[in-house]
């Protein structure tokens, strides 16, 4: 049947029309799409594989002999074979005023006084690197110094930048006075009296300031090794109690002053004490550090050896606040093999020393060391 001249017309208008050629291309479409997936094997797409960008993870600062130190740690730790240029830091840092910053404020104007190499500013020897340090030797004693630390690539981009941390660099107070030792069954006692302060001025009282807290810092030697912190936490009091000595050994003491505003410590002077010999016949000190090592199934627990001499050592294992000793008499020296835990169970294990001489005494725990046994599949 042939068309006629109105026929023909109606279709060729509709072809030319917006609304036809419309059509025809969203059908033209459909048979593309159709085509292309019946075209080979479909697989899932691949996802990116992106490493996470370093992040500064925490940042502290204190001021030693009127320079202000920084430490920052990364959340995951760059390769420790750092090639010159992969990775370096930079440190910004600004002169605010504490009586008129405040959150609200425009940010102080921030000038780049460092740029260091991570290997360089790495804090001692780590396979990897995660722990930073640097020194900002040109702060002025009374200026109050807000830093940022910033991660940058080996174009100088920014991966990532730390929270930023405050210093005033007052004036260091004094060492503590009147530093007496006292040698006790249980340890060597340190007593000391706070040192003079001077008196608030009138300025700062009406500007409603308050003075920083005084705290202390107790520092042990014995020997060649150096002095080491003995005080786990900056002390508020007076005395400090040092129950981690050997029987008879000789050691001895300083005790630091520090001015603590709010969390940033000002290092000040110290008072030494003379060599003091601990009491024999007492209870050897707990090891320093625990640790747990898994091994097909079982745990092995490690320890620091003890000060001083010992007979050997006791372990405990505590499970839902119940505490038992593994050790049915001491063993003389680490790893003890707890073959007896359970998969997918968490436990905390501390270690005791015993003393050599009769009648064989038990010292302090060690620090309770968590771990979770874990079994994979």
């Amino acid at each position: 049947m042939t068309q006629g001249p109105l026929e023909c017309e109606a279709e060729r208008s509709m072809v030319q029309s917006p609304k036809g050629l419309a059509g025809l291309r969203m059908a033209l479409l459909a048979w593309l799409i159709l085509a292309v997936a019946a075209c080979g094997s479909k697989t899932l797409p691949r996802p990116i594989d992106e490493q996470a960008k370093p992040e500064i993870a925490t940042i502290t600062a204190q001021v030693k002999n009127a320079q202000v130190l920084l430490n920052w740690t990364l959340a995951a730790p760059l390769p420790g074979d750092q090639k010159a240029g992969t990775h370096a830091f930079a440190v910004n840092r600004a002169v605010i005023d504490p009586q008129t910053d405040c959150p609200e404020c425009p940010p102080a104007a921030a000038e780049r006084v460092a740029e260091l190499e991570a290997a360089a500013a790495a804090s001692g020897t780590q396979p990897e690197l995660k722990t930073f340090s640097w020194t900002d030797k040109t702060s002025k004693t009374g200026a109050t110094y807000r830093y940022q630390v910033v991660l940058l690539d080996s174009k100088q981009r920014p991966l990532g930048r730390s929270e930023p941390v405050q210093a005033t660099l007052l004036s260091p107070p004094a060492a503590p006075r009147k530093l007496k030792t006292t040698v006790e069954a249980k340890g060597i006692l340190l007593q000391w009296q706070p040192p003079k302060r001077p008196k608030q001025s009138k300025q700062s009282k009406a500007k409603g300031e308050q003075p920083a807290a005084l705290r202390f810092v107790v520092e042990r030697s014995n020997g060649p090794a150096g002095w080491a912190v003995v005080s786990t936490e900056p002390i508020q009091g007076n005395s400090f109690l040092d129950s981690a000595v050997a029987d008879g050994g000789n050691y001895a003491y300083r005790v630091i002053s520090l001015l603590d505003q709010q969390g940033v410590y000002v290092w000040g002077e110290s008072a030494e004490s003379r060599v003091v010999v601990a009491a024999k016949q007492m209870k050897p000190p707990p090891p320093q550090t625990v640790w747990v090592i898994p091994d097909q199934g079982k745990l092995q627990i490690h320890w620091t050896l003890s000060e001083g001499a010992t007979t050997g050592y006791h372990v405990y294992r505590k499970q839902d606040g119940e505490i038992s000793r593994l050790t049915l008499t001491p063993i003389a020296a680490p790893p003890f093999v707890d073959d007896n835990a359970a998969a997918n169970t968490v436990y905390s294990y501390a270690v005791s020393a015993v003393a050599p001489q009769e009648p064989h005494e038990e010292g302090l725990l060690s620090k309770w060391v968590e771990f979770r046994n874990l079994a994979f599949q």
